[in-house]
């Protein structure tokens, strides 16, 4: 690692910053869904909770059929040689 955690210089600048808002904006709009509905926060607190916490687990087990986009990202490459160690 560079050292760095965002790089944004070079031909794909534009698009990382695009990225970066796009998240941002939609991480507001959840967060205003959950605390305004009920169904909303139901949504949010046990469904995506429970989402994230398979698809965390096939990435600890390394089943590369379920999640073959995750297994190979960076991020998921970070958690198995942490946990591995």
């Amino acid at each position: 690692m560079d050292g760095m955690i965002f790089q944004i210089y070079g031909d794909t600048s534009l698009t990382q910053i695009l990225g970066w808002c796009m998240v941002f904006v939609g991480l507001i709009l959840l967060n205003e869904l959950g605390r305004r509905t009920k169904w909303g926060g139901i949504l949010l607190f046990e469904q995506f909770t429970l989402f994230l916490s398979m698809l965390v687990y096939l990435v600890e087990q390394k089943t590369k059929r379920l999640c073959i986009w995750m297994v190979g990202s960076i991020t998921s490459s970070y958690m198995l040689q942490t946990s591995d160690a």
